[in-house]
């Protein structure tokens, strides 16, 4: 793999061998993060929430388009991005409510 290849936006092997590694390597630093959302005020942790659940769900796209992301943007739906929110808006909820 060549900075010319990336910079042509060539999703050779390599590349995308390249970016399965990566895509593992952040799922597990997103892993060990999770823990920190029960650690901080509930404010913070829902920012800490969101960014690492959204994260997760990049990241599940990347591997969907099979790492091949030069060109091609990997995305979450709108429908999917709203579960996110809401998700992170009732643990905020429920967190005031004990």
């Amino acid at each position: 793999m060549s900075e010319e290849e990336i910079r042509e936006g060539e999703n050779t092997s390599a590349f995308c061998a390249m970016m399965k590694f990566e895509v593992e390597r952040a799922r597990e630093w997103f892993a060990q993060g999770l823990p920190l959302i029960m650690k901080v005020e509930r404010a913070l942790a829902t920012d800490i929430e969101l960014f690492s659940r959204g994260g997760q769900e990049i990241l599940n796209a990347i591997e969907r388009q099979d790492y091949a992301v030069l060109g091609r943007r990997p995305a979450i739906s709108k429908t999917r991005k709203l579960a996110l929110v809401a998700r992170a808006a009732l643990g905020k909820f429920l967190g005031k409510q004990r």
